[in-house]
């Protein structure tokens, strides 16, 4: 006896239950993920399962939080919303080869994809339960660090390292790619200072390059090709500092090989008692710098198909401490 294929019943007769209830359960798993993507503030294109930001600091203008949040990417919506797609068109496909071979192949995989669909509320639910950022907190870092440098340099050393372990070391780069503008953090810093003459060094592990989400990361490692050119360096020459403690700076910086010279303004100044406490350094004396300046794509090695805009924006910044030499004088 022929089925009619236009009752409702009929069709969803041969598959299982689970299926029509994981159809259900996904438009309502992707009715969350918007509403979580869209109260983030659309932009987002990729899922972090552990986004930080950066928020307000008195010493330092902005730090990145240690607390992390789940922030949804239209990636994962666009995963449910193929997978209720492809569930859904396997169904009439159930009923139309009842009889064959493959009628059975077709019914297991839609009911693999309405099982599938029960876990789907899973991620958006973590998103909302995982709260939001507090007031202020930006996705990326907001201009050249601190805000102002701390002191006068009232010290006595002259010769400066990079401190260690220090929140308040950091090397964000503003990049525009797949549909989004993040930061891509370095943490491994080194580095050195002298003031007579003003010079610095700073050196950025290339392999500790971090963008909030896991396959960026392996990419950016490729791009950056890490086990061939380790470090990135910058070198900074002709400091012209003023007396609000801001200064003028050129800067070669070396990517991938190619060294390229830039321009630098930003800020140094000492750091006082309290703000080393804060910080964490015991030496008695500190200096907090930071930097800001931009590169062209077109002028590294970098391939600009990769990105969606020309201009990267790096932002450095980090505390100095005397190096060895200047505690044994």
């Amino acid at each position: 006896m022929p089925v009619d294929v236009t009752s409702k019943r009929a069709l969803w007769s041969y598959v299982p239950r689970a299926v029509p209830a994981g159809l259900v359960v996904g438009l309502l798993a992707a009715g969350l993920w918007l509403a979580r993507w869209l109260a983030q503030g659309p932009g987002t294109m990729w899922t972090d399962t552990a986004r930080r930001f950066y928020v307000p600091d008195a010493t330092l203008g902005y730090v990145t939080t240690e607390a992390t949040w789940v922030w949804l990417g239209l990636d994962g919506l666009g995963v449910i919303v193929g997978l209720v797609v492809g569930t859904l068109a396997l169904v009439p496909l159930v009923r139309w080869t009842e009889g064959r071979g493959i009628s059975k192949v077709l019914r297991f995989l839609a009911l693999c994809g309405g099982a599938l669909l029960f876990l789907a509320p899973l991620v958006p639910a973590w998103a909302f339960v995982s709260g939001t950022p507090p007031a202020g907190a930006e996705l990326t870092m907001q201009g050249g660090g601190a805000t102002h440098p701390s002191g006068p340099l009232a010290v006595s050393a002259r010769h400066f390292v990079v401190a260690d372990n220090v929140k308040a070391n950091l090397l964000a780069v503003r990049i525009d790619a797949g549909g989004e503008t993040f930061d891509a953090r370095f943490e491994a810093l080194a580095g050195t200072a002298a003031l007579d003459p003003l010079q610095a060094t700073l050196v950025a592990q290339a392999g500790s390059i971090q963008t909030g989400v896991a396959l960026r990361d392996q990419h950016a490692r490729e791009y950056l090709m890490v086990e061939q050119h380790a470090a990135i360096t910058l070198t900074l020459h002709d400091i012209v500092l003023a007396n609000d403690g801001s200064y003028t700076a050129k800067g070669d910086c070396t990517l991938l090989g190619k060294t390229l010279p830039v321009a630098v303004t930003g800020t140094l100044g000492a750091l006082d008692a309290t703000q080393r406490k804060d910080l964490g350094i015991e030496a008695p004396e500190a200096l907090l710098a930071n930097g800001t300046f931009t590169v062209s794509i077109k002028a590294t090695p970098l391939d600009p198909k990769n990105f969606d805009s020309d201009q990267l924006v790096v932002t450095a910044r980090v505390a100095l401490v005397p190096s060895a030499a200047e505690k044994q004088r």
